[in-house]
């Protein structure tokens, strides 16, 4: 046998055999069982002490204008301490006179001065100052 029959025979085997390995089929794999979990997240929230969560922050019916709707019309001034009066309107037209330590809404009056009034405005637990005067435009807010 020569070398070039030799070749042509090697590679008519390797034909076979390629053909029959092809035709020959394997079982198919069976695909893995996977066992799904079901797990539910729980919260405990305790109570004692706390305020409820899913309760308004604010309840404006209770607590009456906030400081963003009042305008400052009038000041009755005094020196003595503690009896100047300022005469407030809230965005529904409601009138208050309010003298010094009254609480309108959010805010308490701190002072009564000639043309202003000071406040302590409470917003979600923080405190801060503001200051109404006379005849003075708020930014933003139209006259």
């Amino acid at each position: 046998m020569d070398a070039r029959s030799f070749f042509v025979a090697t590679l008519a085997l390797l034909a076979s055999v390629g053909v029959a390995s092809a035709q020959t089929t394997m079982p198919p794999k069976k695909a893995p069982v996977v066992e799904l979990e079901y797990e539910r997240e729980v919260f405990r929230y305790p109570v004692a002490g706390r305020r409820d969560p899913f309760s308004a922050l604010s309840k404006r019916g209770d607590l009456g204008p906030r400081f963003d709707e009042l305008t400052l019309h009038g000041i009755i001034f005094s020196e003595r301490a503690g009896s100047s009066v300022a005469v407030l309107s809230d965005g529904s037209g409601k009138r208050h006179r309010v003298r010094r330590g009254d609480v309108v809404g959010d805010a308490q009056v701190l002072d009564i001065g000639q043309t202003r009034v000071v406040f302590s405005v409470e917003n979600f637990g923080i405190r801060r100052q503001e200051v109404l005067e006379l005849g003075g435009e708020r930014p933003g807010v139209a006259p």
